[in-house]
């Protein structure tokens, strides 16, 4: 049998990952998440929508859609106020290098080689 990629899946067999490779104290809201990658699933190579903006708060019903462009400046995370299940499509950039600074909180990540690493806005690096 070959080990070739189909172009289609259930996502519900896609493996699921729960927490967060950000560092304490941003880690603990998201402690609890939990994610499939459905690009490496399908062998997406340049994937990877996390409403509260800098421009304040946003309910999202089912079946709308967000966006954030590279390079607009607009802290963002979602916010679930209730226990009922909620199940979103988180679309990225896979690119291997960027930066993130995060408008709403003193963070900053670096992708070098693949890695995600975090500093303070001054460049401090989070233990």
């Amino acid at each position: 049998m070959s080990d070739q990629k189909h172009n289609w899946l259930d996502p519900l067999t896609v493996a699921v990952e729960t927490g967060s490779i950000y560092p304490a104290p941003f880690d603990a809201p998201v402690a609890a998440r939990a994610k499939g990658s459905l690009g490496d699933a399908l062998d997406l190579t340049q994937f990877g929508v996390n409403l509260v903006t800098d421009a304040g708060e946003r309910q999202l019903c089912s079946g709308m859609a967000v966006g954030f462009p590279a390079g607009r400046a607009d802290g963002h995370h979602l916010v679930h106020k209730n226990n009922a299940p909620v199940l979103y499509l988180e679309v990225g950039t896979r690119a291997a290098g960027e930066v993130a600074e995060y408008s709403d909180i003193d963070m900053v990540a670096r992708r070098e080689g693949g890695t995600f690493g975090f500093t303070r806005k001054d460049g401090e690096l989070y233990p």
